[in-house]
């Protein structure tokens, strides 16, 4: 039986060479601290964490010869793969997603014990696997890398992880049921919704109605400042630094 608790937003993960390739950007400059990682087979994660309990999730190819990370890199390049949420109750989600009419890529054991399904990026209208795992005692290995870097760079927080959706009324209601979220802030055109969780994550949803869909930034902010509003700065009313990394934008609000 799951262990009681709510959902949430756990991760954002993005598909990368090697785990090195992220770490200028998530440790040197962002103060970033290894949470964990390793091989499992097809993929190896290696999880970048932040004030605020959001985890940027580095994935690079595993041990096996044309996993799908391989076939996503050579098909995609570098750039955002799939978001995370944690549920007590894996059938609970893919009922709320069944009823939202989104297609589920199955639930099954990638990991042992830990039970997990997909929802498809391109018909569910995120362009961006959303992927749901129950909780489980697994945790990554707590020992960094050999030539993980040393960060003397100030602490940064996770202000939000941005998301274009092709039916942004819609997917903000199917997150709200399915994994605990809760409505903050919405523009009066109904452009963005901003959505958030007990934990302190939250996950921007801008409307791709018109265009491209899937994760378009990451927005940080200075440990212990008070986190800005998307709305001010998608306006153009608080001052930010774009951050060189592979295939994601960073957003680092001032």
């Amino acid at each position: 039986m799951s262990p009681p608790g709510k959902a949430y937003f756990d991760h954002v993960a993005i598909a990368v060479k090697q785990w090195s390739d992220g770490y200028a950007a998530l440790v040197t400059e962002l103060g970033g601290h290894w949470v964990g990682g390793g091989s499992a087979g097809e993929f190896a994660p290696a999880q970048i964490g932040f004030a605020g309990d959001i985890k940027v999730e580095l994935l690079q190819p595993g041990d096996v010869d044309d996993g799908f990370v391989t076939r996503f890199l050579e098909r995609s390049g570098l750039g955002p793969h799939h978001l995370t949420f944690m549920v007590p109750h894996l059938d609970r989600f893919v009922a709320v997603a069944t009823k939202y009419g989104l297609p589920v890529l199955g639930a099954f054991l990638e990991v042992p014990d830990r039970p997990e399904t997909f929802v498809h990026p391109k018909a569910s209208g995120f362009g961006t696997l959303i992927q749901a795992i129950q909780f489980s005692d697994l945790g990554p290995d707590p020992s960094p890398p050999q030539g993980f870097p040393t960060s003397t760079a100030p602490s940064h927080q996770v202000s939000w992880v941005a998301v274009r959706v092709a039916r942004i009324e819609e997917a903000a209601q199917f997150l709200v049921e399915a994994t605990d979220a809760s409505v903050e802030d919405v523009e009066g055109d109904a452009s963005s919704i901003l959505l958030g969780w007990e934990r302190g994550q939250h996950l921007l949803l801008l409307d791709g109605s018109g265009g491209a869909v899937g994760v378009d930034h990451i927005a940080f902010h200075l440990e212990g400042a008070a986190s800005p509003s998307p709305r001010s700065v998608l306006a153009g009313g608080v001052s930010n630094q774009l951050v060189d990394a592979p295939g994601l934008r960073i957003l680092v609000c001032r």
